[in-house]
């Protein structure tokens, strides 16, 4: 076969080969679903604040039942006060009274949209109102 034979026969067969190609990756594909990560966080990480009484923490996606809120002082214990409620894309766990220190935020969200389940955790510290 000479040069413009090939040239001619290249491109009648490269095109449905490259869609054939194409066809057959998406198709072992399946749609990425995005996980579910913290959006905003009343305390927010590492914010300085005098006695909250709950942690509200906003998720990127609608939150599911399993979603659980743990918050802990320097030396583990738990200060949140009953389950974690859950409203559209937010997770609230009121506190127990806690004094100055360091506390971690400890929470496992579940996705409604496709039961993924994940992990993070941040501190805040609580600090004593003004004048005290």
């Amino acid at each position: 076969m000479t040069f413009p034979a090939l040239r001619r026969l290249l491109p009648a067969t490269a095109l449905p080969a490259l869609l054939l190609a194409l066809a057959a990756i998406f198709a072992s594909t399946s749609p990425a679903r995005a996980h579910v990560w913290l959006v905003w966080a009343d305390p927010a990480p590492d914010a300085a604040v005098t006695a909250p009484d709950h942690i509200s923490i906003g998720f990127s996606d609608v939150v599911a039942r399993g979603t659980q809120i743990s918050v802990t002082d320097a030396d583990g214990v738990e200060y949140a006060d009953g389950s974690t409620t859950r409203d559209g894309n937010t997770a609230t766990v009121a506190l127990l009274p806690a004094g100055p220190g360091v506390y971690t935020v400890r929470f496992t969200v579940v996705s409604a949209d496709d039961g993924h389940e994940s992990s993070d955790s941040y501190q805040f510290s609580i600090v004593p109102p003004a004048g005290e």
